[in-house]
């Protein structure tokens, strides 16, 4: 006789699993299932206008939701205990409803229970630890589904997916919907603080779906029904805003109302990380009058990094630069700005500190150390083998080369051997006898100098900061401070380790030492260098770069209070509180992932995608007519389940993301722009679909060297009508 487990396992992996999916029990074996079935009691528990049937082995058979009742294909739902599946047991007598589960490796416990939701709380057993619990269940072919899963973008899976074919997807905002037969199912987890803690794999079946909601083991998992999406996201927005600490943008005091206006942001990069300007202001300037004659100006923000300086320098200072115009260009900018209504936003980082900063002896007081050693952004840690993002050992360095002959009294020069390539260098100079005095290095912009007084008691100093060297000889200046006399005759320096960009087009910016944000010093500076731009100049939005809400609250409200009413945008939000606070979020998705990206295991997206490699990228990128792209047609389909996000915070793309009609290149990268523009139709198919993917549309443009082109007038013009 075939025990009701062996049954069951056998019908699990045949009606549930693709590989084996559509093959039938045997008759014997499928009444033998269905007889154990009848004679075990019937266990349900209430929530709301929601109802979960229940039988002994913990199988959810019916999911009632007033007077509808949605009966699950396959007869058997199963846990997950850190994804292996779980037999489960009934554990009578208990307060609430609960099954003792057994996986392959761990042991644990399912308590179910009911208020507005059914409630899902797994336990781990005795000595055992979970991170991840699971809920499978199976759908009907004829359900759709519906996934938070991006910043601005749903994902809805139906069944024009391929039989055969999964999904996995992480959730950003914790939760998915199943609609089937005017039900709407919601699954989510009860994280209050942290965004993507849920995700969910959705298989094809012949006949079905199976779909696995998986959550982190210390929450609760959610389960209720809704008539409507409107009625479940709204239901959502009140949990959001009740127990997660989310706001609406209507409801903040402070929040400007022209934000409402904006239908185009264009991105006009200014000095780039390598000193090169690419825009000054009296360019801007001209940019945005002959933009005035074919665009409201009041739905258009500027957003202008690299304003103060080479893009990621000068941290946490911020003031016009003299090269791009100074204060008094920077002031006509802004005047006319104001007059026509035009919307400003700069460009600062939260937790940088320029490590050329001129003040960077007390800045540098204040940055974060491991073991005494800086960290942040193109810092090298030697000992942790890591060189800064994108990047990669160069293979040159020197042995130690006297500076004797070189070597005058006060400041002089040296030539280093030729170096094979551009790169970031770290030099170390020894041999120097001095007592209080110190010495600088110098190249080209970048100095970087040793403490006071090292060489009383040191022969030799590493310096922790790179300076960027050209291919060939370069010349290094040296000079020294301090009261005391410097003996050079026993003089030398190295270079130590080289290290360049890992390929062609990544990027590569100047080094940011990382600061301690909950210094409230560093809080003090940064705070009122930003409130006080803003306040000289009137700016109406303040871009804060790669810094977390949850790492920086203290510091971001501070600011908030020093400048209520201006707008704040960012890159990043991993909080659902963050979402009371920013009130614009570069990186929107611009598409929903190809089949290109689905074979690179790459999720930006074709926009980023061909702004990266352009028309030198492999032929699959091509979002237009291949057949790998048709063939994965069945993913291009957005979902409205994310379109609550704009009632808390307004998308849009990522400054490397938004890309020009004509070549240009990334303010902060090193290399030339590339030699092709992104295709027009590819950029043209990216900015119409603003409106179907619910984000405000991005450009940049290269108007210093090619004014306002056809294509890019044409967009700015008629683009921006359709967000």
């Amino acid at each position: 006789m075939i025990s009701k487990d062996q049954i069951d396992r056998r019908r699990f992996l045949q009606g549930t699993i693709g590989g084996a999916a559509g093959l039938a029990l045997p008759e014997a074996e499928a009444g033998a299932a269905h007889s154990a079935e009848a004679d075990e009691p019937a266990l349900s528990v209430e929530a709301g206008k929601c109802n979960l049937r229940f039988d002994n082995g913990g199988n959810i058979r019916k999911i009632g939701f007033q007077d509808k009742v949605f009966e699950l294909p396959s007869p058997y739902s199963y846990f997950e205990l850190d994804g292996e599946l779980a037999e489960a047991e009934h554990l009578a007598g208990t307060k609430d409803l609960s099954f003792r589960l057994k996986g392959g490796k761990k042991r644990g416990t399912v308590t179910v229970s009911g208020d507005k939701e059914v409630r899902f709380r797994i336990a781990a057993e005795g000595k055992d630890t979970l991170k991840e619990a699971g809920l499978v269940l199976t759908f009907p072919a004829a359900g759709v589904f519906h996934l938070a899963e991006y910043l601005n973008i749903g994902r809805q899976l139906d069944k024009e997916m391929p039989v055969g074919e999964s999904y996995t997807a992480q959730l950003l905002y914790n939760f998915l919907l199943a609609e089937h037969n005017g039900m709407w199912i919601r699954f989510r987890t009860d994280e209050k603080k942290s965004l993507s803690k849920a995700k969910c794999h959705i298989a094809r079946l012949p006949e079905m779906f199976t779909v696995t909601f998986t959550w982190p083991a210390d929450t609760e998992a959610r389960l209720t029904v809704f008539s409507s999406m409107e009625e479940a996201l709204n239901d959502y927005e009140k949990w959001l805003e009740a127990e997660a600490g989310a706001r609406k943008l209507k409801d903040r005091d402070n929040t400007p109302q022209w934000v409402r206006e904006i239908k185009l942001v264009v991105t006009v990069d200014m000095m780039r990380s390598d000193w090169e300007i690419a825009h000054d202001y009296s360019d801007l300037l001209n940019l945005a009058k002959q933009i005035s004659e074919i665009r409201n100006p009041r739905e258009v923000l500027f957003y202008v990094p690299g304003w103060q300086g080479a893009y990621d320098s000068t941290h946490p200072t911020y003031k016009p630069h003299p090269e791009l115009g100074g204060d008094s260009k920077f002031r006509e900018l802004t005047d006319y700005f104001h007059e026509k209504g035009f919307r400003l936003m700069i460009h600062t980082t939260g937790w940088g500190i320029d490590p050329y900063h001129p003040e960077i002896d007390a800045l540098q007081k204040l940055a974060v150390r491991k073991e005494g050693r800086f960290q942040g952004f193109q810092i090298p840690d030697l000992v942790d083998n890591t060189w800064g993002p994108l990047s990669t050992p160069l293979k040159f360095r020197t042995p130690k080369i006297s500076l004797r002959d070189s070597a005058r009294k006060g400041a002089f020069s040296f030539q280093t051997d030729p170096v094979p390539a551009r790169c970031e260098a770290l030099f170390t100079l020894g041999g120097v006898k001095t007592k209080i005095g110190r010495v600088r290095l110098t190249v080209g912009r970048r100095t970087v100098s040793t403490p006071p007084g090292w060489f009383e008691s040191h022969d030799a100093y590493d310096f922790p900061f790179p300076l960027a060297l050209g291919p060939g000889e370069n010349q290094v200046k040296v000079s020294a401070a301090g009261e005391s006399a410097i003996d050079w005759s026993g003089s030398w320096y190295r270079i130590r380790y080289t290290f360049v960009p890992d390929g062609p087009y990544a990027t590569e910016t100047h080094p940011i030492l990382m600061a301690d944000m909950t210094n409230p010093e560093y809080i003090r500076i940064y705070t009122d260098n930003v409130s006080s731009v803003v306040r000289q100049y009137g700016i109406d939005a303040v871009h804060i770069d790669a810094t977390r809400f949850d790492s920086a609250e203290e510091m971001l409200t501070r600011l908030k209070e020093k400048i209520p009413g201006v707008a704040i945008a960012c890159e990043w939000s991993t909080t659902f509180k963050a979402m009371g606070y920013w009130t614009f979020w570069q990186g929107a998705r611009q598409s929903l992932p190809d089949y290109a990206e689905i074979i690179r295991g790459d999720r930006r997206g074709t926009q980023e995608l061909f702004a990266e490699f352009g028309s030198c990228g492999p032929s699959t990128l091509s979002p237009s007519g291949a057949e790998e792209t048709e063939a994965y047609g069945w993913l291009d389909k957005p979902s409205a389940v994310c379109g609550f996000v704009r009632n808390y915070i307004i998308p849009y793309p990522h400054l490397c993301s938004a890309s020009g009609f004509v070549p240009i290149g990334k303010v902060c990268n090193i290399f030339p722009p590339r030699l092709m523009p992104l295709h027009n139709e590819v950029l043209w198919k990216v900015l119409k679909d603003a409106k179907r993917l619910d984000y405000v549309p991005g450009l940049r443009v290269n108007y210093r060297k090619y004014g306002l082109d056809g294509e890019t007038k044409k967009a700015i013009k008629d683009i921006a009508s359709l967000s």
